[in-house]
């Protein structure tokens, strides 16, 4: 779970440098990207989906067990 979450947060960091890096960039129509920053909701966002991702990942091999008559196995 651990790791996810450096995952999602190394994932932030890249994108806000991205915007950093592309705030000079010129579109095709004129516009420039300087008034795109990331808002409060693309973290909370990530934050849950992380969050959701993990507890996923997490519980999917503990609950395979519990299919399975562990008096065969044993």
């Amino acid at each position: 779970m651990l790791l996810q979450f450096a995952g999602a947060f190394v994932g932030l960091l890249l994108a806000r440098f991205c915007f950093r890096y592309l705030a000079g960039v010129v579109l095709t129509a004129g516009r420039q990207l300087g008034n795109v920053k990331m808002e409060a909701n693309v973290l909370w966002f990530t934050l849950v989906l992380t969050l959701v991702t993990s507890l996923l990942s997490g519980v999917g091999p503990a609950i395979s067990p519990w299919r399975s008559d562990l008096y065969h196995l044993l």
